[in-house]
C-alpha cells in the first residue's frame, strides 16, 4: 500500500507502484532518470505520470523513453498487484 494518499483532481486513473523500491527510465538522450520510491503510476497516449514517497511528481512523455526498468521490493511480485 502506497505510502501517501494520492490527490488526483483528474479523471487519470493511477496504478499504486509502492512495491518498487524504484524505477528507472533511460532517455533517448542517454541520460538516466531513476526515481526512489516511487508510489503512483498513470500511463496515457502521451507518456508516464509518476509520484514518488515526498510527493515530486514526474512525467517522462514516451518519446524520451528509450528503455526502463525497476526492482520490486523483498516479498513482492514482479509483475501484477
Amino acid at each position: 500500500m502506497a505510502d501517501i494518499a494520492l490527490r488526483n483532481m483528474t479523471d487519470r486513473e493511477f496504478t499504486d507502484i509502492s512495491s518498487e523500491a524504484w524505477r528507472e527510465y533511460i532517455l533517448t538522450d542517454g541520460t538516466c532518470l531513476e526515481i526512489t520510491n516511487p508510489q503512483w503510476l498513470h500511463i496515457s497516449d502521451s507518456g508516464h505520470y509518476v509520484v514518488d514517497s515526498i510527493n515530486r511528481v514526474y512525467f517522462v512523455p514516451h518519446a524520451s523513453i528509450f528503455t526502463m526498468q525497476w526492482q520490486v521490493k523483498s516479498g513482492h511480485p514482479h509483475f501484477g498487484k
